[in-house]
């Protein structure tokens, strides 16, 4: 027999988890707790991990690209929103198209850069473009 915390229709577990992410001034702890409801059972990890992608990410450099990209199997709803900032380590074109190919559902991705390191060519590539 099935936990009764698993039998929770989704909704109401996001109506739950919402609430986690407005609590106010523990926002961290709050999101701490969100991502370990994801780690609880498959019936929270959805649902928490709406919540945790409601405000977007920010990727900084190439390290958090690349951990981005190898959480992606294990992401069952990922942000609406990417930002990816230059930080300490370069971001080149060949990383870039590698995060496109391991996002889903990204309704817009924002670029900033100090230097311009990616090309026009980039996004005539054809995962970009949704060919």
């Amino acid at each position: 027999m099935k936990p009764p915390a698993t039998q929770l229709p989704p909704e109401l577990l996001l109506d739950i988890f919402s609430h986690l992410q407005n609590a106010g001034e523990e926002q961290e702890a709050d999101q701490a707790s969100l991502k370990s409801a994801t780690l609880v059972c498959r019936a929270f990890a959805e649902p928490a991990q709406a919540i945790l992608w409601q405000s977007g990410a920010t990727l900084e450099g190439a390290g958090d690209i690349a951990k981005f990209i190898k959480s992606a199997s294990r992401r069952r709803v990922g942000p609406k929103e990417i930002t990816v900032k230059d930080g300490r380590d370069a971001i080149d074109e060949t990383l870039l198209i590698r995060l496109w190919e391991h996002i889903r559902g990204v309704e817009r991705l924002t670029i900033i850069s100090g230097e311009t390191r990616v090309s026009a060519e980039t996004f005539s590539y054809s995962a970009l473009a949704g060919s």
